[in-house]
């Protein structure tokens, strides 16, 4: 990062060689993938299961400290997993090396992860770097460690429409399957109370709903906002009917043009318990 820079101070003088521009930290801000292939989770089972080892990473930071929020994708006997919540935290050095791991004794935590890279220059889309992931759940102990060219995954920010089926569960007050179209409207990146900066591991926005008796428009929480971990991101509605609506969802593609949803289902309001089956959703 950074190239040599000769200074003269006049005529005569004695060159001083410098290092160059200090590193931003900040521009390590955002989804990246390190390794592996999108889409990690397939729901609609358009395609064969995608059984690389694959990590992907949302990466916040703060003055030179860093939180990261991960999703992993592995290879579990005859199936594969895929699955989030891993978070590593690290501190950035001047030259913007930076190691960041799962803190020790974190509870309930089967897995652990240790990366090490380079923040990326201002408008780079890729660093490198190496990973060490285990995992000693007994149902499938794993290790995997590698080199690494992080490549930049887009920020879920945008309009995705889609359709699906609301489908009466138990606990409804409605029997037959509602046909519907959905609009979300979501923005990655947030300024929580308290800061002063974006966080781009939030997720906020809001959701249109057609052809549904129940509701018609809802909001991401204020007081639990959604997140994104890599390339999955999970947010709760509050509806125009009172009820909540939970989404779970995957992006296919390093430009989040498209996104699988893994899991829409509410309760309370007009309708009570719904859930719809996997579903794609556009980026218009």
């Amino acid at each position: 990062m950074g190239g040599l820079a000769l200074l003269l101070a006049g005529c005569g003088s004695t060159p001083v060689t410098t290092t160059g521009p200090t590193p931003v930290p900040a521009t390590l801000n955002g989804n990246w993938l390190l390794t592996g292939s999108l889409p990690f989770a397939d729901p609609l089972g358009s395609g064969p299961p995608n059984s690389t080892f694959g990590l992907a990473m949302t990466f916040a930071v703060q003055g030179n400290q860093l939180v990261a929020a991960d999703t992993v994708n592995m290879l579990c006997g005859a199936f594969v997993s895929s699955g989030s919540g891993g978070v590593v935290t690290g501190t950035i050095a001047s030259d913007g090396s930076f190691t960041a791991q799962t803190a020790a004794g974190t509870p309930l935590t089967l897995s652990t992860l240790q990366i090490k890279g380079t923040v990326p220059a201002a408008g780079a889309t890729s660093w490198p770097g190496t990973y060490s992931f285990t995992t000693t759940n007994p149902s499938c102990p794993f290790t995997m460690t590698g080199l690494f060219t992080a490549v930049r995954i887009a920020d879920v920010t945008g309009t995705y429409n889609g359709s699906t089926t609301l489908n009466p569960s138990t606990g409804a007050t409605f029997t037959t399957p509602q046909p519907v179209t959905v609009s979300f409207t979501l923005q990655q990146g947030a300024v929580l109370t308290g800061s002063s900066q974006i966080d781009p591991e939030v997720l906020t926005g809001a959701v249109q709903v057609k052809g549904s008796s129940c509701f018609s428009s809802g909001t991401a929480s204020s007081i639990a906002p959604g997140g994104v971990l890599g390339n999955e991101f999970i947010t709760i509605f509050t509806m125009d009917d009172g009820s909540t609506v939970n989404l779970l969802a995957d992006v296919e593609n390093a430009q989040s043009t498209k996104a699988s949803i893994r899991n829409l289902s509410g309760g309370g309001g007009k309708c009570g318990f719904f859930f719809t089956g996997p579903f794609e959703i556009v980026r218009q």
